[in-house]
């Protein structure tokens, strides 16, 4: 496959969708924070990704297995899904788990599996459900998942019933639950670029009103850093949105 950066027109793009270099460049961060987070663009493959993890849980170990397992869950349950940004879907939660491990400094297995496969259930509901995540990996790991996963909607609760179930829900989710949303929430602020300026502008006021919140109860170094993170990539996106960058 030829390695130049492909328009959205090109078969390359098509394939597997934009560059992670390129993605990197389109984020909401700061440069003064690009330096440390260049490892979101540097790790793409899956020998990469478990590399990072055997630093921690040795090849062979039951935390790297799980890991693992997990991984190729995430590729195959989201291989013909795209984000917005035109890259797969899958990429989301892997940045999800790199974040957690290499910025956050949280190596958890439970959590990264948390991470990897954070929609499942809200994405594949009949295919992916609570005992199948507890056979698969165990119940603590299932359940961070769960916390994680959006109300349904339905005939009787339309988008506005289920915001407020699902703020409910975080709320009184278990503390490294909201670590986790909180770093797939500034995941979605650093990779807006596609999205209408009413859907950023409605993503920045649920962040400040309720995720922000979420994570700054708790005083512990994790969540003062993804806090920081965060804010600073809020700022970033509120000032193109208030200069009407697209």
């Amino acid at each position: 496959m030829p390695n130049h950066v492909g328009g959205n027109g090109s078969a390359r793009f098509k394939l597997r969708g934009p560059h992670a270099k390129t993605v990197f460049k389109r984020m909401s961060l700061s440069s003064a924070m690009r330096p440390e987070l260049a490892f979101l663009f540097e790790i793409k493959t899956e020998t990469q990704f478990l590399e990072v993890v055997e630093t921690k849980h040795p090849v062979g170990s039951a935390a790297y297995e799980q890991v693992k397992k997990a991984y190729r869950i995430n590729e195959s349950a989201f291989k013909h899904e795209r984000r917005k940004s035109g890259e797969p879907y899958s990429r989301h939660s892997v940045r999800i788990a790199l974040i957690l491990m290499l910025y956050l400094d949280v190596w958890d297995p439970d959590l990264v599996v948390g991470a990897l496969l954070h929609d499942i259930m809200e994405k594949h509901r009949n295919r992916w459900r609570y005992e199948r995540l507890v056979r698969e990996f165990n119940e603590n790991a299932a359940t961070h998942i769960a916390e994680m996963t959006r109300p349904k909607e339905t005939r009787k609760l339309n988008k506005r019933a289920v915001d407020v179930l699902y703020h409910l829900q975080l709320a009184g989710a278990r503390r490294y639950t909201k670590l986790l949303k909180g770093v797939d929430r500034w995941d979605n602020v650093l990779t807006m670029w596609k999205h209408t300026a009413k859907e950023r502008a409605a993503k920045l006021v649920e962040t400040w009103e309720f995720i922000l919140p979420l994570i700054e109860e708790h005083d512990l170094e994790p969540f003062r850093k993804l806090s920081a993170g965060l804010r600073s990539s809020m700022e970033l996106l509120a000032t193109e949105l208030a200069n009407g960058d697209t």
